[in-house]
């Protein structure tokens, strides 16, 4: 079995801390201090600002939108259904365009 073509074998995607704070303000409204968080596959940002703290998750070109869409959907669940558990809150969660590599969501804690 390859892998070729996959989230696991491509690389996380290149944008600048600079890029990913104007995606975050054109798409979302949000302004702030951007970190660049540890993944495997995604680019991600911790963004901290007058808005609270935000993930900026920019998805690897090869992941399946599918598989976006469920993370998205798994965190809209676990906010209604156990509001509780230390995990980002997807509230703000939504795509850039449909079927967008980039989301957003609010950090678990400041």
């Amino acid at each position: 079995m390859t892998l070729t073509n996959s989230s696991l074998t491509t690389a996380p995607p290149r944008i600048t801390a600079s890029a990913a704070a104007r995606l975050a303000a054109e798409h979302f409204g949000l302004f702030g201090t951007l970190t660049r968080l540890t993944s495997e596959r995604d680019l991600n940002f911790r963004i901290a600002g007058p808005e609270g703290a935000h993930v900026v998750k920019i998805a690897n070109a090869q992941e399946p939108h599918e598989v976006t869409r469920f993370q998205t959907a798994a965190l809209l669940h676990l906010e209604t259904r156990a509001p509780d558990l230390p995990v980002p809150a997807s509230g703000a969660a939504r795509p850039v365009r449909p079927k967008s590599s980039c989301r957003v969501a609010r950090c678990c804690a400041p």
